[in-house]
């Protein structure tokens, strides 16, 4: 009823805009950290906040060193997974601080896990994001062969609002017009689905998928940043990890938010050096 009250309203509204719903502290764009409850004027994100997250006490003025610590968090949690160079270890760092800071960038990449079988790690590692990010597993949908129907599960999780979206278990190839343009545009307009009405939609999910020997093709290449597992054994599921850095996360992920703040808020007052 209030709902119905409120939509018939349309073009009088007198509420704020709202861009999305985030449940952890973020960063807005001049560095400051987004603690309180409720609805950020800044952001136009409302902080729906978890009353159970405690966040440790950071560095008014993060310095190198607090930097450093911060990232050798990160890095000692995600130390299990079999990362194939250096650098896929730190598209999954990346991956990580993206999902906890996304509330200060306008655009993000698409971060996409990569292997050569099944069973290597790379729905789990997102996961382990979107537990430091949300508290909660990684929310994700499926691959189709026709395009249309990618589109259509896309805009139903943008018009769902979430804060994460993974498409899982890609096997070759993944083009979609609507995925590029979600993660290169801070707004798209999108179809309400079995409508024919427009919805304009400021995109500000970040975006992950995984799969098996994947190819990033045409534009999406520009858009996406991929880390490669490989355990190398015969069968990768069968690994054991030293420590579950699910249940790690989850009894101090407060610590983890923490890093990934204090990591980038010392990156942007020493002047974004490239």
């Amino acid at each position: 009823m209030v709902a119905s009250i409120i939509l018939s309203r349309a073009g009088r509204w007198t509420v704020p805009s709202i861009k999305g719903v985030v449940t952890t502290p973020t960063l807005r764009r001049d560095g400051s950290i987004l603690f309180r409850s409720g609805y950020d004027p800044v952001t136009r994100l409302f902080h729906a906040a978890d009353p159970a997250l405690r966040i440790p006490e950071m560095p008014a003025i993060p310095e190198y060193a607090d930097a450093v610590n911060a990232l050798k968090l990160l890095e000692d949690l995600i130390d299990g997974f079999p990362f194939v160079k250096p650098v896929d270890k730190a598209v999954a760092l990346s991956a990580i601080i993206t999902a906890v800071v996304r509330g200060a960038l306008s655009v993000a990449p698409r971060h996409t896990a990569n292997a050569p079988a099944p069973g290597t790690g790379k729905s789990y590692l997102w996961d382990i994001v979107s537990y430091i990010a949300t508290g909660k597993p990684c929310p994700v949908i499926s691959v189709s062969k026709e395009e249309p129907e990618i589109e259509k599960r896309l805009v139903g999780m943008l018009l769902a609002g979430v804060p994460l979206v993974s498409i899982d278990n890609i096997n070759g190839t993944l083009g979609s017009d609507l995925l590029c343009q979600a993660v290169e545009r801070p707004v798209v307009m999108v179809r309400g689905l079995g409508k024919s009405t427009m919805y304009e939609i400021e995109a500000c999910a970040t975006f992950l998928s995984n799969g098996n020997n994947i190819t990033i093709t045409a534009d999406t290449t520009r858009r996406t940043v991929m880390t490669n597992l490989d355990s190398g054994v015969e069968r990768p599921e069968l690994r054991e990890f030293k420590f579950d850095p699910r249940e790690r996360v989850l009894q101090n992920r407060g610590a983890y938010i923490a890093a990934c703040l204090t990591i980038v808020r010392h990156y942007m007052l020493i002047g974004y050096p490239r």
